[in-house]
Parts: structure tokens; sequence; C-alpha cells
């Protein structure tokens, strides 16, 4: 017998990373002018070599 859904409990955690990662952008952009700012801020920092 063919088993045609053996992948699928390989696939459904990938599923769910993909489907959280899709949804952060929606999450954050609802935030204040203030809160994007020090986001920015933050990330700046950590990319910065100095």
């Amino acid at each position: 017998m063919i088993r045609l859904f053996a992948p699928c409990p390989k696939f459904i955690p990938l599923l769910a990373v993909f489907i959280i990662s899709c949804s952060l952008p929606l999450a954050i952009s609802d935030d204040t002018d203030t809160d994007r700012e020090a986001l920015l801020c933050f990330k700046s920092q950590i990319s910065d070599p100095n």
C-alpha cells in the first residue's frame, strides 16, 4: 500500500513557522510611531559593529 501522507508530519512544523513569520509584520504594523522608532533604533544598535 502506498503511503500518500507520510511527509505530512514533517511538513506541519514548517507550515506553522511559515504562518508565524508571515503574521509578525501584520502584528507590528498596528504599533505606534514611537514603537517603530524604538524598534528601528534597537535594530540599528544590533547591526552596528562598534
